[in-house]
């Protein structure tokens, strides 16, 4: 999974008028120890890195020491106002956007609606509440599991609540 959603973000990227600007901003949600982060970085972002855990921060502060063009941080973005038209990249990858609480999925969405430039693009991985071959990630305990399937929505209102938030 790691690898087709890294191609995807690579040939989407590679593709699109995003490189020729002068110094994108990109901003990974969910960094975790920082996959996405060090390599926008090198590839010509500002690249910027939160996530709620601060193990993980740590890691990707580590690996990130002594780099230029990267900003790690222990941060939520649900208790922070939107970083007004900052990024003209925002990814959430690893099925990220599903820790969020349903009820909170909508101010989620509209934090990165808003921190988007305009014309910027937002890339995210979700799990597939109908396919009956998902498997989470084996780190996670019982509980994350059935926290991740509740916080998981069908395709159709993802799709809702991405139009309602402007995109």
């Amino acid at each position: 999974k790691k690898i087709l959603e890294k191609n995807i973000v690579e040939d989407y990227l590679f593709k699109s008028q995003i490189r020729k600007e002068e110094k994108p901003y990109s901003l990974d949600i969910g960094c975790a120890t920082g996959r996405y982060p060090l390599w926008l970085s090198e590839n010509g972002f500002f690249a910027c890195g939160y996530d709620i855990d601060e193990s993980a921060i740590k890691i990707c502060q580590a690996r990130s020491e002594g780099k230029e063009n990267i900003h790690i941080e222990n941060k939520n973005i649900l208790e922070h106002d939107p970083e007004s038209e900052k990024y003209t990249l925002i990814t959430c990858m690893m099925g990220t956007f599903n820790h969020i609480l349903i009820s909170e999925q909508e101010k989620f969405v509209h934090w990165i609606y808003d921190s988007l430039k305009p014309g910027g693009i937002y890339i995210f991985s979700s799990w597939n509440i109908e396919c009956p071959y998902t498997s989470y990630l084996q780190f996670y305990t019982r509980e994350d599991r059935e926290n991740i399937q509740k916080n998981t929505q069908k395709v159709d209102n993802i799709e809702r609540l991405l139009k309602d938030c402007g995109f």
